[in-house]
């Protein structure tokens, strides 16, 4: 009798852990009883965040052949299920199949808002002649608490946008447990009463929102530059919403769209250049009122101020900057914008970030000047050696040869700068002998700069040509210059009374250049009047200075002098026969100007002109205060009024 007793409780227990389907039958009071479904869940004092429940179980079959036809649930709120809820499931499930079934919980066994409760809940399989045992009870707590989360970033900074980088991430910490975000809510206002509210959305969805603690919201468009305050709560559930969390503030600058100069842009200015003219043009939020600017060389020359130009604008318009390229010299040049919000919409001061870009300056190195031949002259060499003058900057020097007849190409070759700075000139020797004729010698410099030093070359900057127009003849020709244009010649006799002259030789003796050269103003104006920010201030003169008359010996200087006092000698032109000069030291009111122009000959014009500086910077007020009179017996009285 033992023995079955052992092989029967056995049996009970593997059809029990095996979770077989056709259990074990057992006959009590006329009627067959099987073991209740097993229960997955929310068991164990599971929590959750919401009035809908979904019950999970593994079906069992109620016999050998077929399969459970329904199961009943109940529900309640206490452990001895009084007062119950139920919930029949009709359905016809096979063995070992995961049940489902989601329902609300009634509304008179919720709890109050913030509250927790816990819950109550078995299940058993039904038919119309059978039933089986109730499960195990299955608890779970049910908390309608949802603690506000904690804002991260942005907070206490400045955020820039563009059009290109609209967005700014809003990033928080949810309220643990992980995963239980059905939605949230942000908000952005300009005040920290959030009344208006600037910007505010809502994105809701339990699959979406269960892990986000972040959202990237295009705020380029809406806001303006300025500070601003946000906000955030978050839902759990269906209905469960938490508190607004803390405020955090940011400050929001627009970046700057620079547009020319563009970044790497080169600017090439000519040999004697004192200032270099850059249009900043830019775009920026037409609702910011103020911007600021700057123009600065990226390394400033030694021993001198920070050489940097500093500016404010009010307009949504181009800038023109002048800069001191004699003074700052060549090289990198940074140049950009940003947003001023210097107590501006809240914000303190606030340093926008700049949008920056970069451009170089390089001079052109000078023409070259022919030191032999010269132009117009006869050598009876056959093999000349060419010579020029070292150019500042040059790095090489390019070489032409050229029949003057035809025009054609003799000679090319390009010919490096020397190293030793005491070498003056340059020579060069051809390597085969010429034929007797007219021929054209040219020559340029060349200067190979780089980004950066020690860098690759990144371009060239020629200069423009010098020719020298020579004719070789043969050795026993005669041998002279001849001028260009030639000069007219007059002959005169040789008195016969001379002794050891031969009658009849004829000398020839050229006539005297006489004549002053031409000179005019190109610019300023007479009497013009010139607005400028600092005084003393400093203006370029640029005149047009030509040698005429029959005989023309060149223009050998050009003088510029100041209300009687020499400020600039130019010994050769910019461009043509124009000379540009930079006058510094102008008082306000009116100055005298006078330029004077020398040719070869000695013969000198001049020509004067009045121009009136008007200072831009308002004069300080000042307060007259009376002389104090001391009488023999006070020595320090007081004085009735000053200042009246």
């Amino acid at each position: 009798m033992k023995r079955w007793i052992w092989i029967i409780t056995v049996v009970l227990v593997i059809a029990y852990l095996s979770d077989i389907a056709f259990a074990v039958r057992v006959h009590t009071k006329g009627r067959f009883v099987w073991l209740g479904p097993r229960l997955v869940s929310p068991i164990e004092g599971t929590e959750v965040y919401t009035f809908r429940i979904t019950f999970r179980f593994i079906t069992r079959a109620l016999d050998e052949v077929e399969s459970a036809s329904g199961y009943l649930i109940y529900l309640a709120d206490n452990s001895e299920f009084v007062n119950h809820e139920s919930f029949n499931i009709a359905d016809r499930s096979s063995e070992g199949i995961t049940m489902a079934f989601s329902t609300y919980i009634p509304e008179h066994m919720r709890p109050s808002p913030g509250d927790r409760k816990t819950y109550y809940w078995k299940v058993k399989v039904v038919d119309r002649k059978h039933e089986s045992y109730w499960s195990e009870v299955g608890t779970f707590r049910l908390n309608l608490s949802a603690p506000p989360p904690v804002p991260a970033s942005p907070a206490s900074e400045t955020i820039a946008v563009s059009s290109d980088h609209p967005t700014v991430t809003f990033s928080w910490h949810s309220p643990p447990p992980e995963g239980t975000q059905s939605g949230f809510r942000l908000q952005i206002a300009d005040n920290p009463s959030f009344s208006p509210i600037q910007v505010g959305m809502i994105e809701e969805g339990e699959s979406r929102c269960a892990t986000m603690n972040s959202y990237n919201l295009n705020i380029y468009y809406p806001l303006a530059s300025g500070r601003y305050w946000w906000r955030i709560r978050t839902k759990r559930g269906d209905s469960i919403w938490s508190e607004w969390s803390s405020l955090r503030s940011f400050c929001l600058c627009h970046e700057i769209s620079l547009t020319s100069p563009r970044d790497g842009k080169t600017f090439i200015v000519e040999p004697g250049t004192q200032s270099l003219t850059v249009l900043l043009d830019w775009s920026g939020d037409e609702r910011t009122r103020r911007f600021f600017y700057f123009i600065e060389k990226s390394s400033p020359p030694a021993r001198r101020a920070p050489a940097r130009i500093e500016g404010i604008t009010w307009k949504h318009e181009p800038v023109q900057e002048d800069i001191p390229i004699d003074e700052w010299g060549e090289g990198e040049y940074l140049w950009g914008f940003r947003e001023m919000l210097e107590g501006e919409g809240g914000c303190p001061y606030v340093e926008c970030p700049y949008a920056t870009r970069k451009f170089y300056v390089y001079h052109r190195p000078e023409t070259p000047t022919i030191v032999y031949p010269t132009d117009g002259s006869r050598i009876s060499e056959m093999r000349p050696t060419f010579e020029w003058e070292r150019v500042l900057y040059a790095t090489s020097y390019l070489v032409q040869l050229q029949e003057a007849s035809s025009g054609s190409l003799i000679f090319s070759k390009e010919v490096g700068n020397p190293i030793f700075v005491g070498v003056r000139t340059i020579t060069l020797s051809l390597p085969e002998d010429l034929a007797p004729g007219r021929y054209v010698f040219k020559v340029r410099s060349i200067r190979e700069f780089s980004r950066g030093f020690g860098g690759p070359s990144h371009g060239q900057i020629r200069s423009s040509w010098a020719e020298s127009s020579f004719e070789i003849r043969q050795r026993n020709a005669l041998l002279g210059r001849l001028p260009k244009p030639q000069a007219k010649e007059e002959v005169l006799q040789k008195p016969k009374a001379l002794s050891g002259v031969t009658p009849g030789i004829k000398l020839i003796l050229p006539k005297k250049d006489n004549a002053p050269p031409s000179l005019s103003v190109l610019s300023p104006k007479d009497g013009e009047r010139i607005k400028s920010k600092v005084i003393p201030a400093k203006l370029t003169v640029s005149v047009e200075a030509k040698d005429q008359g029959e005989v023309i010996s060149g223009i050998d200087r050009v003088e510029f002098w100041r209300n009687g006092k020499k400020a600039a000698v130019k010994t050769r032109p910019l461009k043509g026969s124009r000379y540009v000069a930079e006058i510094k030291g102008l008082k306000e009111g009116w100055n005298k100007i006078e330029v004077k122009a020398y040719d070869r000959a000695g013969n000198r014009s001049s020509i004067s002109l009045r121009v009136y500086i008007e200072c831009l910077l308002k004069k300080p007020r000042i307060f007259s205060v009376p002389k104090i009179q001391l009488s023999p017996t006070k020595k320090n009285p007081r004085p009735e009024s000053i200042g009246q």
